[in-house]
């Protein structure tokens, strides 16, 4: 992930997020995972600033992790009457749970394709 994005991470997150990329998330769910990574909220905002990433694609990076019940998002309004409210992100489990569970996903889908390319020997034997 030889990238400008992620030029505000510090080098082991830049690492982390190269790693995630590598394991299963896109770039940009790598890039915007990594920030939360420490357990702090978030806010889009602050996301875009330490990632590089635009609003548009912070938005589209954590929808599909807020889906998987990897994140949760929520807006808050700075003022009772006026402005938009702020939308904050927060990982919903902890980063180890969340590496248990990828393990178990990737491992489940080694012993998967394992399985058929046993299967495929067979028959073509």
């Amino acid at each position: 992930m030889n990238d400008v994005a992620f030029i505000k991470l510090d080098p082991g997150k830049r690492e982390i997020a190269d790693l995630l990329q590598n394991l299963s998330l896109s770039r940009i769910e790598a890039l915007a995972m990594t920030c939360l990574i420490d357990g702090d909220s978030l806010t889009s905002s602050e996301i875009e600033n330490l990632t590089g990433l635009r609003q548009p694609e912070v938005s589209v990076a954590m929808k599909p992790l807020c889906k998987k019940g990897i994140v949760e998002s929520w807006d808050q309004k700075l003022s009772k009457d006026r402005g938009r409210p702020r939308r904050y992100y927060k990982l919903k489990l902890t980063f180890d749970t969340f590496m248990r569970n990828l393990e178990n996903d990737i491992s489940a889908e080694i012993e998967c394709k394992s399985h058929a390319l046993n299967r495929l020997k067979q028959i073509c034997t």
